[in-house]
C-alpha cells in the first residue's frame, strides 16, 4: 500500500518544504491584524516557529532520507531546527550587529 505512494511522495515532499520556507517568512510580510493571535501572547511567528515548522520538518526529513537526497536533507533539517535557528539568528543580531 506504501509502495504504490512512493512516487507521488518523491515528486511532491520538496513542495512541503518549500511551503515551510515561505511559512517560515510569512510573520515578517504579514500585518498584525491579519495574524492569529492565541491565548493573548502567542502571535503568528510564535505559532509557526513553535509548531508548524518543526511538524513540516519532522514530515520532510525522513522523506529526504529514504530517498537519498542530500540537496532536501539541509532544508528540511532547519524546518525540524527551526526555533532554535530563530534564536541564535536573534542572539547574533542583538549582540554583534
Amino acid at each position: 500500500m506504501f509502495e504504490s505512494a512512493l512516487p507521488h511522495i518523491k515528486k511532491y515532499y520538496p513542495l512541503l518544504i518549500i511551503w515551510g520556507f515561505l511559512f517560515w517568512i510569512s510573520p515578517f510580510f504579514l500585518p498584525d491584524e491579519l495574524t492569529i493571535t492565541t491565548q493573548n501572547h502567542l502571535g503568528w511567528g510564535y505559532v509557526v516557529i513553535l509548531f508548524i515548522l518543526p511538524i513540516v520538518g519532522a514530515l520532510s526529513f525522513p522523506f529526504s532520507l529514504y530517498f537519498k537526497e542530500k540537496k532536501w536533507m539541509l532544508p528540511s533539517l532547519m524546518l525540524l531546527l527551526a526555533f532554535p535557528i530563530s534564536i541564535a539568528l536573534q542572539i547574533f543580531l542583538i549582540f554583534f550587529v
